[in-house]
Parts: structure tokens; sequence; C-alpha cells
């Protein structure tokens, strides 16, 4: 599969590095990262196996609007998208994230900013063409229900999931101890892995990479959210017990997500 990252923008290219790198970890075969044209070069020395492709931008360095239908094309012609990591909240590209969303037509994966573009307008979530799966922490998730705290949510996690999920016709990955996958028919899961030491930047990027390319492998968006958060969290364990918790960062997890694997096609098998 080619996973496509529409992510990056000046001093947040590390997500979208984070991303490409988590995809291809998973087993994606091909990984190619659409960013504002002037941090191009920067994130092209981040990044050894993954492609890039500039795009226009605003003056502030982050995508423009007239990068729309270039991006239209580019989610056209991956198997599955990862959108969001590092996209900042300049308003001209908020209205970019808002309008490239009901055009994917891949299974895709939203998380961080472009969260945040849509907690102005989740209605838009219902004219998407695949269900999407979104990636909140509880505070992204309070700004997507757009009348809770995120007490609220921490408090009553199970059920605030469950319903958005439903009434938005998405997978809701619902990220914090214990991080929950909600489906549109009412079906959640609890993962069991993880563990505090991943309380940390990076973490989310990496978990939208492995999702997208687990996506782009033909995963199911339900499947593919259960796999990716519970090797997420499984990597992070296996990390936590060679470098302790209070050492580990987001891109320890890329040397650990290999011996994940292992580990389940391992115990799968006997």
């Amino acid at each position: 599969g080619h996973t496509g990252i529409i992510a990056g923008s000046p001093g947040k290219t590390g997500a979208a590095a984070l991303a490409a790198s988590a995809a291809f970890r998973v087993g994606t075969g091909l990984v190619t990262i659409a960013t504002p044209q002037s941090v191009n070069a920067r994130l092209e020395s981040k990044t050894l196996e993954a492609m890039t492709l500039p795009m226009p931008e605003t003056s502030e360095h982050t995508f423009s609007l007239a990068a729309l239908p270039l991006l239209k094309t580019f989610a056209q012609t991956h198997q599955a998208v990862g959108l969001g990591p590092g996209l900042t909240t300049h308003p001209e590209t908020m209205e970019m994230v808002q309008a490239l969303i009901p055009e994917i037509q891949r299974p895709c994966v939203i998380d961080a900013d472009a969260i945040n573009a849509l907690a102005e307008k989740p209605a838009i979530l219902r004219n998407c063409r695949s269900t999407p799966v979104l990636t909140p922490h509880p505070g992204e998730m309070a700004r997507l229900v757009g009348d809770i705290s995120a007490q609220h949510v921490n408090a009553h996690r199970l059920s605030v999931a469950q319903e958005f999920a439903q009434h938005h016709s998405c997978i809701l990955v619902l990220k914090g101890a214990r991080t929950i996958v909600a489906e549109p028919d009412g079906q959640a899961a609890i993962c069991p892995t993880g563990n505090p030491g991943m309380a940390t930047a990076g973490m989310g990027d990496v978990l939208t990479g492995m999702i997208a390319g687990l996506l782009a492998q033909g995963l199911p968006p339900g499947l593919a959210a259960k796999a990716g958060v519970f090797l997420h969290g499984l990597a992070g364990d296996l990390g936590m017990h060679k470098l302790g918790q209070t050492s580990l960062i987001a891109s320890d997890l890329l040397d650990f997500i290999p011996q994940a694997i292992l580990t389940v096609q391992r115990e799968t098998s006997e």
C-alpha cells in the first residue's frame, strides 16, 4: 500500500516525519508526505524512506487554500491518508482542511489540528465518503462535542466515545489511560496496552501513522484502529521495560514497533 500523510508546518516537521516512519514500521510499502513548500527541504532531511510533495502555502508557511485541489488528487492516489499532524490552526489552513475532509474518498485518519478544524464544523463528518478514523485526546474530544469539558470526557470516556461515533458515523479513538476505540454500530473496545510514559509529545503522530499504514494495507477502519492502538501501546510497554517510563519518547516507539508485531504474531501462532 501507499500511505499519504498531509502534515507539517514551520517548527512541526517532526510530527510529519514520525507519522511517516510509523506507517513504514507497520508494513506499508510507500509513504509520501504532502507538506508546505517552504518546509519541504527540512522535512526531507528528517526522512530517508518517505517521499515528499511540496504544497502551496500561506504567508506563515502553512497549507493554503490553493493546496486544496492538489490535495484532493493526492488523497485519491493513495490507499489511505493521515491528516493533521503539525498543521497549525492558521485560519486559511483550517478552512482548507474543512473543505478537504468531505472530498477524501480513501480511508483516512484525522488527528491533531485537523480535529481542531472539525471542532468548528463537526457535521462535516456526515458527508465523508468513507468511514474516517478520528484520534482525539480528551481536550480535543471536548472541543469536538462542544459543550463539555475534558474533565467530563475523562469521567465518562466510554459513553462519550460511543455516542460520538454513532452520531457521526466514524471510528472514534479516544486516547488516554486505556484508549477506547468506538465504532458507528455502538461497539467499543478498550485497549489493555500502554503506560504513563507515553504521555509525551509525538506519541499521537506515531499512532496516526500506524493506523494510516494499516489502512493502506487494506484493513477495515475499525480493525486498523484497534490493531494500531494495541500495537502502539505494546511498543510503548516494550520501550518502557527497556528504557524506563521517565525517558521514553515518541521516536523510541519506532524501534519497538517491529518487536510488538513479532510478539503478536508469535502469540497468535501459539
